[in-house]
């Protein structure tokens, strides 16, 4: 039986409102099972409570997070087997485990297949090309490897991995990051030969990644882990395989939480001793806790541009709301002992910065920061768009939108700098595609307003205008650029269809940035499933405009 409150009774004590209000500081009532506003708003699946009146999904996530933290400590140490061990599973294997039927050159078929199955029908061992080869591997994954979220030290990732040692050896990176690596040089390749390779490497990673990575001695399988789930989930989401990127992008989540990444008060203290959660020993450079830090900022990035995207909430967002890991600085600074920014900082990260209370935007901030920023944004753009329909959402609304502008003012200020697919950390030109969008999801579409109109008009044109300016030398790009592309075209048909007024020479300007953007989209169809249908789905609604 469910036990309502009634409204006019007095406030609910703190923690007692359910997670849905007290995320969108909504005044809850705490019915139970459903609130009044989740009832009003359709929403029960949503109204969620933390207390002892059951488990909620985040305590469940927590309970993930705890038992994935046991099964590595008990992997870590062996001392008697558990009666009830944790099996991981992978549940996309089956799917990647087939091999090319297309002959291979000699020079590829003097490297046995990584994908081969054993007699026991699982994959064998990975087994590794030439150090030539890998070094052919190596450069062309790091062409992209900023635009698929590699967050670690290029030069060191790159030095370890050509060292003459076996697999497995902890002078060398994790083999399954190793594996998905190769995939990338294969896919990448422009050699037919070893693109056909690539589902053998894919599959290899996709099998070892958060099983036999786990259960490995190697001093850096934590990060590694979630640098592999983070690499692979965004190359799923330009596959088009948007279920399975989801899963791995909230594994690289649950790692980070589980290992404390997200909670990094003072990253000095790490050069002095190992993390609080024991999963990361004592760090041996500045560096080496900024790849720690930046690899939170790129997975929560991830996290919550593509919630954004799908317009979905997260399981992530209360963990996410209790950051305490400092802004992700330039890889530069790190390199050269620096560990924070000068610039004030709220105790809780993400909370201070979407309340306002973290200072003013930093002109200097690193790409990866304002991308960061600008994602948060994104996704709190929508949580207020399902807020409007169950209160008044006009001042959060309005502070949402003083934040956007002034990250926008930022993001337009350093025009030129980085405005590159290869921009050190996350391209500067993503960041400001992905503020515009927030922008677009700030502003209702259905309003006969004018000038709120003009506003998406002209986000919907910077986006474009930023697709354009993606090197169409580049084979793979960012997948959230897709999605971006996908906004901007479909907000533009959408005000052309319902706006009779728009006529003429600014129907036509429409019209024409809608097509060069799409022109400019499908030259990234051939490497990409998910482009190659969203430049379908809009050509389709274009040629009936």
């Amino acid at each position: 039986m469910s036990s309502h409150r009634s409204t006019g009774s007095t406030s609910l004590r703190k923690g007692q409102a359910c997670i849905y209000c007290r995320r969108r500081k909504m005044k809850c009532d705490g019915a139970r099972p459903i609130c009044g506003p989740c009832r009003r708003g359709q929403r029960p699946e949503d109204c969620e409570y933390t207390d002892r009146h059951g488990q909620s999904r985040m305590e469940a996530l927590e309970e993930s997070i705890a038992r994935l933290s046991a099964r590595i400590h008990e992997l870590e140490n062996p001392v008697a087997p558990s009666e009830e061990p944790v099996v991981l599973r992978q549940p996309y294997g089956e799917s990647f485990t087939g091999t090319s039927s297309s002959r291979l050159r000699s020079t590829v078929l003097a490297v046995p297949s990584p994908g081969a199955m054993n007699a026991a029908g699982a994959l064998a061992p990975l087994v590794e090309p030439p150090r030539d080869v890998i070094l052919t591997f190596l450069n062309n994954f790091f062409e992209h490897a900023l635009c698929l979220g590699f967050f670690l030290s290029a030069h060191d990732f790159q030095v370890s991995a050509l060292l003459p040692y076996p697999l497995g050896d902890h002078r060398r990176p994790l083999s399954s990051l190793l594996a998905v690596v190769y995939f990338f040089g294969c896919f990448l390749s422009e050699d037919p030969a070893w693109q056909a390779r690539s589902s053998d490497y894919l599959a290899k990673a996709l099998e070892s990644s958060n099983t036999s990575s786990l259960a490995s001695q190697h001093p850096q399988k934590v990060l590694h882990t979630i640098q592999v789930e983070v690499l692979l989930a965004n190359y799923l989401f330009s596959a088009g395989r948007l279920l399975e990127g989801r899963y791995h992008i909230s594994t690289a989540m649950s790692l980070c939480v589980g290992s404390g990444l997200s909670t990094i008060r003072s990253p000095a203290l790490l050069l002095e001793d190992g993390s609080s959660t024991g999963f990361f020993r004592k760090a041996n450079s500045p560096l080496e806790v900024g790849e720690r830090i930046m690899a939170w900022w790129v997975t929560l990035s991830l996290d919550q541009g593509w919630a954004a995207a799908f317009e979905v909430n997260s399981y992530n967002d209360p963990i996410i709301a209790e950051t305490e890991t400092p802004w992700p600085l330039p890889v530069e600074e790190y390199i050269r002992g620096r560990l924070i920014s000068d610039s004030p900082r709220a105790a809780l990260t993400v909370q201070g910065f979407l309340d306002g209370n973290d200072g003013e935007h930093s002109f200097t901030a690193s790409p990866l920061e304002l991308a960061a920023k600008a994602a948060l944004l994104w996704k709190q753009s929508h949580l207020l768009k399902e807020a409007s329909q169950v209160m008044d959402i006009a001042p959060l609304s309005a502070a949402t939108r003083a934040r956007t502008d002034e990250l926008l003012l930022v993001l337009n200020a350093r025009r030129g700098d980085g405005d590159t697919i290869y921009a050190p950390g996350f391209s500067l030109l993503l960041a400001r595609g992905i503020a515009h969008a927030a922008l677009i999801s700030l502003i209702c579409l259905r309003s006969s307003n004018s000038e709120g109109l003009e506003k998406v008009v002209n986000s919907s044109l910077s986006i474009l205008g930023i697709i354009e300016k993606l090197d169409p030398r580049a084979i793979h790009i960012n997948p959230l650029f897709t999605m971006l592309w996908t906004l901007a075209s479909r907000s533009l048909i959408d005000i052309l269809q319902r706006v009779p007024a728009i006529q003429g020479d600014q129907r036509n300007t429409l019209v024409i940035a809608i097509r060069d953007g799409l022109l400019a989209m499908d030259r990234f169809g051939s490497k990409s499933d998910l482009t190659k249908h969203q430049v379908h789905k809009i050509h389709e609604v274009l040629q009936n405009l």
